[in-house]
């Protein structure tokens, strides 16, 4: 049996996207034994919060604060979640039931998008990001599971290190590191027990999923020796095309009151986005091994 969870929130301030996902968090069935929430405001605004213990990163970025969270504790199981995320009640009792199990080092479960009242969320939930089929079914590497729904053993964290402290990307790297050792397990309950809230605003979006596509290409490269396939970013002219057309495109559907146009074209420049972020992080690299081998 597990003696105690703690679950840990990273969080740039106070707002109503942390007002919620603490609201969740005290409804559930199974209460975390320690609730932390990790302040990662640069000049840490955050209040005294009921029921809650906060700590201070001081603007290191999220799996830094995510880091500065689980060794604050004693926890033996760390539930991670986020503040766009909305747990059911019986999202922590049910994962911590996986842990009776000393081979489950790390678990999720099934995460669902929703739909808030832009183009823009619409599209997300269209897209359904965090959807197990993808990380865990079909992954393009190994599977894995996102922090906003990610529970970890104490000790799995402490004998890799915890977190990898990037900017994006530190959830895969953390689960494959923690699996690569024989006999830990990742289990997900299949059960949509996590809701998440996507952005509501086209440049947000467009930021995340840039991001992702510099993350990405990083973390092939660092994973290339283990069989990592590795990402070809698009030909600068391809891009430069889609970039001159989509915003276009996007116009035209929106002057002509074409919703489902509308969030498919957002999709679409959600994965541009992540191109170019593809295309940016294969350019410092080059860069990078060029300044080396000119000394």
């Amino acid at each position: 049996m597990v003696a105690r969870v703690a679950v840990v929130v990273p969080a740039g301030g106070p707002g109503p996207l942390l007002d919620g996902v603490l609201a969740a968090l005290r409804a559930a069935e199974r209460p975390a034994d320690d609730l932390v929430v990790v302040d990662d405001s640069a000049g840490g605004s955050l209040p005294a919060l009921e029921g809650v213990r906060v700590v201070r990163s001081g603007g290191v970025g999220p799996y830094a604060a995510r880091n500065v969270g689980w060794r604050s504790t004693d926890a033996d199981v760390v539930l991670f979640t986020d503040t766009r995320s909305r747990p059911e009640p019986s999202w922590s009792r049910r994962l911590v039931e996986l842990f009776d199990d000393e081979r489950v080092a790390l678990a999720g479960t099934e995460t669902v998008v929703v739909a808030g009242t832009s183009s823009v969320s619409r599209a997300a939930a269209r897209q359904q990001m965090f959807a197990v089929e993808g990380y865990v079914d079909r992954p393009w590497f190994r599977p894995y599971l996102p922090t906003c729904n990610l529970a970890v053993r104490r000790s799995d964290l402490e004998r890799v290190g915890g977190f990898d402290e990037q900017r994006s990307g530190g959830d895969a790297d953390l689960c494959w590191r923690i699996t690569d050792e024989p006999g830990r397990e990742l289990r997900v309950v299949r059960e949509p027990l996590m809701r998440w809230i996507p952005r509501e605003h086209l440049r947000e979006h467009l930021e995340q999923t840039y991001r992702y596509g510099r993350s990405n290409y990083r973390l092939r490269r660092a994973w290339s020796d283990r069989g990592a396939p590795q990402a070809v970013p698009p030909a600068v002219g391809v891009l430069a095309r889609s970039a001159g057309l989509l915003p276009l495109r996007l116009g035209w559907a929106l002057l002509r009151r074409r919703p489902d146009r509308v969030e498919g074209l957002t999709v679409e420049m959600g994965h541009l986005a992540h191109s170019l972020g593809t295309r940016r992080a294969a350019a410092e690299e080059h860069r990078t091994a060029s300044a080396v081998r000119n000394g």
